[in-house]
């Protein structure tokens, strides 16, 4: 049974829940070569990070079990883990590098060309969503008291003022510092359009 990546897609419960195990087993084997296929890309494209690759490696952590040793319920949660990878957006470097741009646009703000005023490396942008997220988490009115925007926006300028390491603690205290001497009204915004970090 040939599958494609726009099959893969579109796959249903109710459709695979009818194939055997066998043909359930042979679309997951495709569906794996298709992802292996899709992270060397994204090594091609080290400066790119992708949130939706990283869940699938978090997934992959402890290494892959054989096909021939899982039973139907397992191969089915893998495949529509897979499913959900390649549905996202940050599936792909096109689009990893659209939200990046939209992201930096959201926390720096524009010029006057339209791009982000600062741009984000690597290393930045992940420190930027561990703290963000872990911020929120510790400070869970957080963002009722100060607004989403405001925190992404105080969070960019910490973090590219930093050169070298800097603990998650001391960042959220700094960030938490900034944010309690701002004398701005609160900006609430569109909402949390990042909730949860990186959108997938």
């Amino acid at each position: 049974m040939r599958l494609t990546l726009n099959r893969l897609k579109k796959l249903s419960p109710t459709e695979v829940s009818s194939y055997t195990r066998r043909e359930i087993m042979d679309m997951l084997k495709q569906a794996r070569k298709m992802y292996d296929k899709r992270v060397k890309t994204f090594e091609k494209n080290s400066s790119v990070y992708s949130p939706a690759l990283e869940k699938m490696e978090f997934y992959y952590e402890d290494g892959r079990q054989r096909l021939n040793t899982m039973n139907r319920n397992k191969m089915y949660n893998e495949l529509f883990r897979l499913q959900t990878f390649f549905n996202a957006k940050t599936s792909t470097v096109k689009g990893s590098r659209e939200v990046m741009r939209q992201q930096d646009i959201s926390i720096f703000g524009t010029d006057e060309r339209g791009r982000p005023k600062k741009r984000m490396n690597m290393q930045e942008r992940t420190r930027f969503w561990s703290v963000y997220n872990e911020f929120l988490n510790t400070y869970k009115t957080s963002w009722a008291v100060f607004g989403y925007h405001k925190i992404r926006q105080y969070l960019g300028e910490i973090i590219k003022q930093k050169n070298g390491p800097v603990s998650l603690n001391e960042t959220m205290d700094e960030l938490l510092q900034e944010l309690s001497e701002a004398e701005e009204e609160p900006d609430y915004g569109e909402g949390d359009v990042f909730s949860g970090g990186w959108p997938s």
